[in-house]
């Protein structure tokens, strides 16, 4: 943690962009498994295999997605927050209509969601504003308020 001029304590952008990553970790491998359930109802005939498989297929596509996200994320790239969080905004929903059927799952799914983009943008913000700071004290020669 750092403090900011105005006397708020501010995380640093790595620490937010582990937090966020660790949530997108989550949902990645719970993806996985909901894959692999889907899968294995195809398998023993609980489920019609052409449509367990395909979606299977669909939820092991966002999985990889939210991990390609996962792994931009943490060698600090910008375009993995646009992806995660229209994701995050997609689980929200999502959530809000489990709550009908669970409203443990429900809840988790939405806390989540929100979580995750929470992190993400906090983690956008300050990574703006630590660059902006390098470029000032680039641009002053090192004289920049507060260097």
């Amino acid at each position: 943690m750092t403090s900011t001029p105005e006397g708020r304590l501010a995380l640093r952008p790595h620490a937010l962009a582990w937090g966020a990553a660790l949530l997108v970790g989550l949902e990645s491998l719970a993806l996985l498994a909901i894959a692999a359930v889907y899968i294995a109802r195809a398998v023993t005939g609980q489920a019609p295999a052409d449509a367990a498989i395909a979606i299977a297929a669909l939820v092991a596509v966002a999985a990889a997605a939210l991990g390609a996200a996962l792994w931009g994320l943490l060698r600090g790239a910008r375009w993995p927050r646009g992806l995660i969080v229209t994701w995050q905004l997609l689980q929200v929903a999502a959530g809000a209509l489990l709550v009908q059927w669970s409203w443990a799952w429900g809840l988790a799914a939405i806390a989540a969601g929100l979580g995750a983009m929470a992190l993400t943008l906090a983690h956008a913000r300050a990574a703006e504003a630590q660059d902006s700071e390098a470029q000032d004290s680039t641009l002053h020669g090192g004289n920049a308020p507060g260097a």
